[in-house]
């Protein structure tokens, strides 16, 4: 199993879909990091609705496999459709075990609120990323400034970008810059 998803991570990396769709349909039995590979893959080429009918068809899914679909929204600019993948893996399923996002899932949404300006949307995950204690790095930090500007709200921007406190980088500098700047604030 180990080799078949290196090979299936391999040719997604490379965009050469038809090598892991290759792989993926001669293998025997199919494990679960084989299936995300394969959603991962068509969401890198585009093909944003094969990724999401084969999502469906999984047999299982974990925080991976929602992740890489609502990236592949993302990625693909189809940020409402993010969300209401991110509002779907919220809600309880049958014969399913729940599954918590993590600091990629949390930063992938808040780009779509970010994109959308959906500000409401924004606040709530902050408001999810400290009810679970999820620790706010610069990764998730950055994502949340880069909502906050985008979604107008300078200020809440400015309070994150200020609690990064020691853990700011350039990444962080950049994100709060592009802020002030988008505000006309550039002295």
């Amino acid at each position: 199993p180990f080799v078949r998803t290196s090979l299936l991570n391999m040719y997604s990396s490379c965009g050469d879909l038809s090598s892991a769709l290759r792989v993926f349909d001669e293998s025997v039995s199919k494990d679960l990091p084989a299936w995300n590979s394969v959603v991962n893959a068509y969401a890198k080429a585009g093909l944003i609705n094969h990724a999401r009918k084969l999502f469906d068809e999984m047999p299982e899914r974990n925080v991976i496999s929602w992740s890489c679909l609502i990236n592949g929204y993302v990625m693909c600019g189809k940020y409402k459709e993010a969300l209401d993948l991110f509002r779907e893996m919220q809600l309880p399923k049958p014969n399913e075990v729940f599954v918590s996002p993590n600091k990629f899932t949390m930063s992938t949404v808040l780009s779509a609120c970010g994109r959308l300006g959906a500000l409401e949307q924004g606040k709530w995950v902050h408001s999810y990323i400290d009810k679970y204690g999820v620790e706010i790095d610069i990764v998730l930090g950055t994502a949340l400034i880069d909502m906050y500007a985008k979604c107008g709200s300078l200020e809440r921007a400015k309070r994150v970008f200020d609690a990064l406190g020691s853990k700011r980088d350039v990444k962080a500098y950049s994100a709060m810059i592009c802020c002030l700047a988008m505000y006309g604030l550039t002295d």
